[in-house]
């Protein structure tokens, strides 16, 4: 089951990320990925606070946890987005101007309320 905050992300789910700082290890993927992205590269953290961080996107499979995506300001013009798997690995990332709003969600793929 995919939830989005923008389509329906009940309380219950939300919970499931912890609010506070995780430490996090990035992929071979994830670091190629913030090598080679559209704007340049940029640096990936080794922390997130979580109670500040969007939490926009959670992953449950066999009612567990799989993944999260997170998007976080990076610098004056952009924000880093990232999807962590449960274990707290980086997966992947990229930068997104921060003025993007996202009108091109795909609400058909996630779940409703």
């Amino acid at each position: 089951m995919l939830f989005h905050s923008d389509v329906y992300l009940p309380e219950q789910v939300a919970s499931l990320i912890p609010k506070s700082v995780i430490k996090v290890d990035a992929t071979s993927h994830a670091k190629q990925a913030a090598k080679s992205d559209r704007y340049g590269e940029f640096e990936l953290p080794s922390y997130i606070n979580l109670k500040f961080a969007k939490v926009f996107e959670i992953e449950i499979i066999n009612n567990r946890l799989t993944k999260f995506a997170v998007r976080e300001r990076y610098d004056n013009q952009f924000d880093i987005v990232m999807v962590i798997t449960r274990d707290y690995n980086i997966k992947t990332a990229w930068l997104n101007e921060n003025t993007d709003r996202h009108f091109t969600l795909d609400k058909n793929k996630y779940e409703s309320s």
